[in-house]
This record gives C-alpha cells, sequence and structure tokens, in this order.
C-alpha cells in the first residue's frame, strides 16, 4: 500500500520525521504456495519524495491502521487545512490509482514517530496487487 501525504514544518524536524519513518519495520504476510501457510516476514517502510512536498510512504495493506494510528492523524484535524478540493486534484495529478484515504481503526501500537512541528495534508492511498509468484514461491502484495 502506498500513502501520499504533503509534509510541513522547520526542516530540522521535517527532517526528523523522515527519519523516523524510514526506520520503520512493518510485519509483512504473504502464503507460501507450496505449504499453504501464512508466513510472516519484517520489511522497512519506504518513504519517497514524489514531488515537492509530496511524499508516498510503502507499507504492507495489513499495516494500515497501524501506520495511521503511529502516525497520529486523528489526534488532529491538520487534513482538513486543505480542504476537499485540493486532495482531490493532487490525487489526480499522482495517477488514477490513487484514492481517498480509507477509514482506519486505531490500534494499540508502540510504534512513535517524531511529530512535533510537522503538518502532515492527508492526500490519498494506493493499493499494490496481489500475485501469486511461483518464481519466489508465494503469493503476496506487490510492495
Amino acid at each position: 500500500m502506498h500513502l501520499f501525504f504533503g509534509l510541513r514544518g522547520a526542516l530540522q524536524m521535517t527532517d526528523l520525521f523522515k527519519m523516523f519513518m524510514q526506520t520503520q519495520m512493518w510485519v509483512w504476510e504473504r502464503t507460501n504456495l507450496k505449504t499453504g501457510k501464512i508466513e510472516k516476514v519484517q520489511v522497512q517502510g519506504a518513504l519517497r519524495e514524489c514531488m515537492g512536498g509530496i511524499y508516498e510512504y510503502v507499507f504492507p495493506e495489513e499495516c494500515y491502521d497501524e501506520v495511521m494510528t503511529m502516525l497520529k492523524i486523528k489526534d488532529d484535524n491538520q487534513t482538513s487545512l486543505l480542504g476537499n478540493f485540493k486532495p482531490y486534484v493532487l490525487r489526480k495529478a499522482l495517477g488514477n490509482k490513487v484514492i481517498k484515504c480509507p477509514d482506519f481503526k486505531e490500534v494499540k501500537t508502540n510504534r512513535y514517530v517524531e511529530r512535533r512541528g510537522v503538518l502532515i495534508y492527508l492526500i490519498g492511498v494506493k493499493y499494490d496487487k496481489r500475485q501469486e509468484v511461483e518464481e519466489w514461491g508465494y503469493d503476496q502484495e506487490m510492495l
């Protein structure tokens, strides 16, 4: 899954936020084709800058609730500062598969990212396709 957001703040605070995001490890579930069992492995979240101030964060889809909880999205109303029209236009600019962020359920987590002095403007998400890859022996989300 790809989460797209705008980021704003003092340079030292946004740099610190980005470092925290880059060090997060997520549990990725994939099905072993030989055994039929779900295997869980650790995968590092990938933070990419798309265009000036807009970022993409890639992580396993099953971790969506935890990512949003970690970002403390419900604790503030920063996302509404853009209004409804601008995120729509930005989603269109990022591609036709970027959609509005779905609702999420706050979950217990011990994950932390430094958010002081940083504003996050949610834009949307894009789902990865799931695929059976015989060569690797797994049915998995193609991160």
